[in-house]
């Protein structure tokens, strides 16, 4: 059997009968139907991909489909959001410096019971970071602000790990706090394994910091005043 030719389409017509043409602009002759379409064969940065028949008429009223919003994240930043392998940081170091780019909208696992260091970075709307204490700090444990310009707001929840009390302290503006103590004497601000520690960004030089955990012994505020 001999093979057979492809012949060239330039038009195609859907089951309700609309015309799919092709074309460089929007047709300005011959009657259409709601529904045509003419497809754009010279498309370039900008330009319509296409023109569909909106009103019916000679030669109708054409309209084109709204053009797409500019992608202005970074690749560094849709990595961020889409790789789900680092969304859990687990951290054994003495130290530790947090990145918006390592480390916001991550759970940062702190898993060093001598102790560990955690600065923060300048403090900016939209910043979020998840702090879990997998093991019960022996050392001393802090999370500061990178500067004391930088202030935190929000609460401390915790419960006293040989009953069922719970206490609560607050950190407001007007006491310009800017460090978490995550050991105290002896665990008494906290520091206990399980404990939750959320950070957000507010405002340029504004944290909102929400702690809920165990303390032990005389519990204690983890808040403090210590950088410069």
């Amino acid at each position: 059997m001999a093979k057979r030719e492809s012949l060239p389409i330039n038009e195609l017509v859907t089951p309700t009968g609309q015309r799919i043409t092709f074309g460089t602009a929007a047709p300005t002759t011959q009657y259409h139907k709601v529904g045509d379409m003419v497809i754009n064969t010279a498309p370039s940065a900008g330009a319509a991909f296409a023109w569909t028949c909106s009103v019916a008429g000679t030669p109708g009223t054409w309209i084109e489909p709204p053009a797409m919003a500019s992608v202005t994240s970074t690749a560094a930043e849709l990595t961020r959001a889409t790789d789900v392998s680092t969304r859990v940081i687990n951290e054994t170091t003495a130290s530790l410096t947090v990145t918006e780019l390592a480390h916001s909208d991550r759970t940062i696992v702190l898993d060093r019971a001598a102790g560990i260091a955690v600065t923060l970075p300048a403090a900016s709307a939209g910043l979020k970071f998840r702090f879990i204490i997998k093991t019960t700090f022996s050392g001393a444990a802090t999370i500061k602000s990178v500067s004391g310009a930088d202030i935190m707001i929000g609460y401390a929840l915790m419960g006293n790990d040989t009953n069922d009390n719970v206490v609560s302290w607050q950190a407001i503006a007007a006491s310009t706090i800017d460090t978490i103590d995550m050991l105290g004497t002896g665990n008494s601000t906290g520091g206990m394994a399980g404990q939750e520690i959320e950070i957000e960004g507010l405002a340029t030089n504004l944290w909102y910091v929400k702690i809920v955990g165990d303390a032990a012994g005389t519990e204690a505020t983890p808040f403090a005043n210590t950088v410069a």
